[in-house]
């Protein structure tokens, strides 16, 4: 199982201080959720943004590889790490917990928010918590997720418990093509066809292909008779 976090934030232009104290308030939040995100995504460009001034003093902005945005990452990956222990130190489940950090845990930064809803997506996790300033507006581009929580106040245990959605979801990966339980999963259905002969007769003659080429020609010969009487 793996828990997203998108983070999302009104970026000030030309500002990275700005930015930086924004993103580390949002990390901090979504840290706080229980359960904890096991990747946090940030938006294209979120240090410093893009504009037209940027564009014409582009070399005041380019930072070096190890430059203040990943300085500011690293010290919230560091932050992570430390609350991590912290609570697994507390928690019950710890070595659960620890094992699952160990094998799966990892950030993985973005460059926009809709390549994180791609990766979600590919990921197709059970749950997938939106923590942006406007998740809904998201929401569209979602199309594999067993639930997705949208905001800082729908957490995933409020799914599991008390906000209705069933909490039988499609794990590992099978959001892909599974979904979760609901009644529709206890519904039985049944198709009902119904055509005349001037429906029938501009594609009989691909009834007939598709049959004969199975070898069917008795399903062949039911459309052909139809045609032919």
């Amino acid at each position: 199982m793996t828990n997203f976090a998108l983070l999302q934030t009104n970026i000030a232009f030309c500002d990275p201080e700005a930015n930086f104290k924004r993103v580390r308030e949002l990390f901090a939040q979504a840290m706080a959720k229980d359960p904890r995100p096991d990747v946090v995504v940030l938006p294209e460009d979120w240090s410093a943004g893009f504009s037209d001034e940027m564009f014409h003093h582009m070399e005041d902005f380019v930072e070096p590889e190890n430059g203040p945005s990943v300085t500011v990452l690293r010290e919230l990956a560091q932050a992570v790490d430390r609350e991590v222990v912290r609570q697994t130190g507390y928690l019950e489940r710890s070595e659960i917990m620890e094992e699952s950090l160990r094998d799966f845990g990892c950030a993985i930064v973005c460059d926009s928010l809709e390549r994180c809803v791609e990766l979600a997506n590919e990921i197709a996790p059970e749950h997938l918590e939106i923590m942006t300033e406007e998740p809904r507006a998201l929401l569209p581009l979602v199309k594999n997720a067993g639930a997705v929580f949208l905001g800082a106040y729908a957490p995933e245990p409020l799914g599991d418990y008390l906000a209705g959605p069933d909490h039988t979801l499609p794990t590992s990966g099978t959001a892909r093509f599974f979904s979760p339980l609901s009644v529709d999963s206890f519904l039985k259905t049944m198709s009902v066809l119904e055509f005349d002969r001037a429906a029938l007769a501009p594609i009989a003659g691909e009834i007939i292909t598709l049959a004969e080429t199975e070898h069917l020609t008795a399903h062949a010969n039911s459309i052909r008779v139809r045609m032919d009487g």
